[in-house]
């Protein structure tokens, strides 16, 4: 059983650390023996791990998803008590990591467009899908959202956010976001359910 949680833990290793080299170069520009190099290991131990570059890169989006999810979960609810605090404090964390969220969103589309086929399609939809539904269900944790529709909207709204920035328009006003997303999710002044 050490073995197999050795193997885990090497691999989400390795995918964690390939997450600035694809964030860097990009999907494309990156092959597997440059990747390995970057990282200090041979090939095979890449082959070992990842059949792939789209095996690779699939595990570099779980790992950055949950390394994302572990660290946010747990310094908002460390740090503020209500959800509403919790979300406010949600958004200044997005627009100060904005360039890094922007980053990891072009990659996603570049590495999108380069799927041939309609299996290749299907698989990277259903591996968005998986990390949509975790990402919703932490903000459903922080935000003490039980309804799918609530996280999924608080989600979507985040992601407009995003998409907005990768665009070049930096207008967004993180607490206007704040305040209509409230109002939305049925909170009060102080946030709580009313």
């Amino acid at each position: 059983m050490a073995k197999a949680l050795d193997h885990d833990e090497r691999r989400r290793e390795l995918a964690l650390a390939c997450t600035p080299l694809f964030a860097r170069s990009g999907y494309a520009a990156l092959n597997m023996r440059q990747i390995a190099t970057e990282l200090g290991v041979s090939t095979g131990v890449l082959y070992h791990y990842f059949p792939g570059k789209a095996a690779l890169f699939e595990a570099v989006a779980h790992a950055a998803v949950e390394a994302d999810v572990d660290r946010g979960t747990s310094v908002l609810r460390a740090a503020a008590s209500t959800p509403a605090a919790r979300m406010n404090l949600l958004l200044a964390a997005m627009e100060h990591d904005m360039p890094r969220f922007v980053t990891h969103y072009r990659v996603l589309v570049e590495y999108s467009g380069q799927l041939d086929t309609e299996a290749q399609v299907e698989a990277w939809t259903q591996t968005l899908i998986r990390l949509r539904t975790r990402y919703a269900r932490a903000i459903g944790e922080v935000l003490e959202l039980g309804d799918e529709a609530e996280r999924d909207l608080v989600l979507l709204t985040v992601c407009g956010m995003i998409l907005r920035a990768m665009c070049g328009d930096t207008t967004t006003d993180r607490h206007r976001v704040a305040t209509i997303l409230g109002r939305a999710l049925g909170w009060d002044t102080k946030g709580r359910t009313t």
